[in-house]
């Protein structure tokens, strides 16, 4: 049996995952942004000798962010012209170029998953919800 059409139902449920993360306990909070960071730390080593070289030959689980070089606008460059995107067809994630505006002088390109737009999406879908709004039938 079927209530709702299984997008609509796939949108919701995430916005219930983040308003779980969200309003859920600082341990837990912090626990599942320790994953993620890992998960995206041991992305970036597989994919990308860049990445690799930064992190050194430490475990992921021992690397500090606040341990690795300054990233520069110049490592941004060199990264994306010689590695292109870490995201691959075969991920099934479609991936979107960007660049700043170049206000400071060079613009620096930079590549978004769709993932992530999709995640502030339902963010701010989720915001909107736990500030005590509700969506009304048009």
């Amino acid at each position: 049996m079927a209530f709702i059409d299984s997008e609509p139902k796939q949108l919701w449920s995430a916005i219930i995952d983040v308003i779980a993360i969200e309003t859920g306990k600082r341990k837990a909070r912090e626990n599942w942004q320790k994953a993620q960071l890992r998960h995206l730390l041991k992305h970036a080593r597989e994919r990308s000798p860049f990445w690799g070289k930064r992190f050194g030959t430490r475990k992921i689980s021992d690397v500090n962010l606040f341990d690795l070089p300054i990233l520069t606008r110049s490592d941004v460059v060199h990264q994306v012209k010689s590695e292109g995107s870490l995201l691959h067809q075969t991920d099934g994630f479609g991936v979107t170029t960007h660049s700043t505006s170049g206000s400071s002088g060079t613009p620096v390109q930079f590549f978004i998953s769709h993932m992530n737009s999709d995640y502030s999406q339902v963010r701010s879908l989720a915001q909107y919800l736990m500030g005590g709004a509700r969506f009304r039938p048009q």
